[in-house]
């Protein structure tokens, strides 16, 4: 056993503190004279720091502002953040020790995994995968980016952006983002690609792997081989119906705007990228602070969906906009029991993605308020919002006001993507003091709803 006194601690106090730890040994080291080449407030570094640990990317200094080991500072928050302290932790220590079922249960809990009993592998699949998806794109980005860069700092920039864009951080080593490669199809196919990877989540590529490895294995078996879960099924969908659409809007809304100096095919890739970047990673090359009020509007609803379960994007998942919208389907057709693909969904889940889109968007909203008390007077509330949304959802896609906001501002949007990439109901969870069990029921009594 790792230890028996931390398991006084729940699993999301786990997280939370984890979080926390990171975000400050983070500010203490972005504060150290050798990493920055500019003057920075202390509140600006906490921002800094807190926005690399929950992979936002939302900027208040700019990026040049830091030296080389600077940015692999917040290269490494980058990479602890999108994968969690207590996943790394857990991993290197499963490559040590012989995990307990106590150790086991904590783990999967952390990682939202049913099957502790195979905790070991699935860490040891995150670290790989992970690891693996990097290395092959900045393989992949360094042919590219040598064009535009002397062959140190294409290896650096490579690096950088093949982590950045796996953990979905949308966190560029230079300023003004990727604006630059709007016209580069390889950059963004690649940086595509690795926003996908990760965005994905973890569970889904065990799935798929597993679903592969039989097949190989027996063929003999092949057309008995069952198909992957449910939930690869569901993530697969909704990802690519969410892009397709999120793609026809941006085709739509901003062919003559954004897009208007662009050739077609120019047009075409940039809807695509900006659909698969927009839920999460925050790479874009539209200019937001420009773009129509309806892409605003598409840009928002997008970054509260934000990506899927047990992933380096966050957001209220995917998963659960599924189950809200198979709940309504079988609310309006007078149906007990909420189905989905020929399988029946437990209650439970249903309440679960019922508490998160209620939770979540309580407290977008209770934010917002704030912020509207802070900075009303000086913002656009239309912007303000924006800033709020992308700093919950740790998409952080910006209308350029972040850094503009004061102290107080500020500090709302740290909590925000702290929460956000927690996860609202983990966090209550994990705050929650009081829990009970009973061994009875109440008596069944309706009320007028509608």
């Amino acid at each position: 056993m790792i230890g028996s006194r931390r398991y006084s601690l729940s699993p999301g106090v786990l997280m939370l503190f984890s979080f926390l730890v990171v975000i400050a040994v983070g500010y203490i080291l972005l504060g150290l004279p050798m990493m920055r080449l500019a003057e920075c407030s202390s509140l600006d570094l906490w921002f800094a720091a807190t926005s690399a640990t929950c992979v936002t990317g939302l900027s208040v200094i700019p990026i040049s502002s830091f030296t080389v080991l600077g940015k692999c500072i917040l290269l490494l928050l980058i990479q602890i953040g999108g994968l969690g302290l207590m996943t790394l932790s857990f991993s290197v220590l499963s490559l040590f020790l012989n995990f307990g079922i106590a150790d086991r249960v904590t783990a999967s809990k952390i990682l939202d995994f049913e099957y502790w009993g195979r905790i070991k592998n699935f860490l040891t699949m995150i670290v790989s995968v992970t690891l693996w998806c990097e290395i092959l794109g900045a393989f992949a980005l360094y042919p590219v980016l040598l064009r535009y860069y002397k062959p140190f700092q294409a290896a650096f920039y490579s690096i950088f952006y093949s982590i950045s864009a796996f953990c979905n951080a949308g966190i560029a080593p230079h300023d003004g983002g990727i604006m630059e490669y709007a016209h580069d199809y390889r950059f963004m196919v690649i940086i595509a690609l690795l926003v996908f990877a990760g965005s994905t989540g973890f569970f889904v590529w065990l799935d798929v792997a597993s679903f592969v490895k039989r097949m190989i294995l027996d063929p003999s078996q092949r057309p008995a081989v069952p198909a992957v879960s449910l939930h690869t099924r569901i993530v697969f969908l909704a990802s690519f119906v969410l892009i397709a659409i999120t793609a026809w809007l941006f085709w739509t809304f901003e062919w003559t705007n954004s897009f208007a100096s662009f050739s077609m095919p120019d047009k075409t890739v940039n809807c695509l990228f900006n659909a698969v970047a927009l839920r999460s990673a925050g790479f874009t090359t539209i200019d937001y602070s420009k773009a129509t009020t309806p892409t605003l509007f598409i840009v928002i609803f997008m970054m509260f969906i934000g990506g899927n379960p047990v992933a380096t994007a966050s957001g209220i998942k995917t998963t659960t906009l599924v189950l809200l919208i198979a709940t309504i389907i079988a609310t309006v057709k007078a149906r007990h029991e909420v189905e989905i693909f020929n399988r029946t969904i437990p209650a439970e889940q249903i309440y679960k993605a019922l508490v998160i889109f209620g939770l979540s968007l309580a407290w977008v909203m209770a934010s917002f308020f704030i912020l509207l008390t802070i900075e009303g007077d000086s913002f656009d509330v239309f912007k303000l919002f924006f800033e709020n949304i992308a700093a919950f959802s740790t998409c952080g896609l910006s209308v350029g006001i972040a850094g503009l906001l004061s102290p107080a501002g500020k500090c709302v949007l740290m909590v925000n993507m702290i929460v956000g990439r927690v996860g609202i109901l983990t966090l209550l969870l994990a705050l929650a003091q009081y829990r009970s069990s009973r061994n009875y029921k109440f008596p069944h009594e309706r009320v007028l709803i509608g």
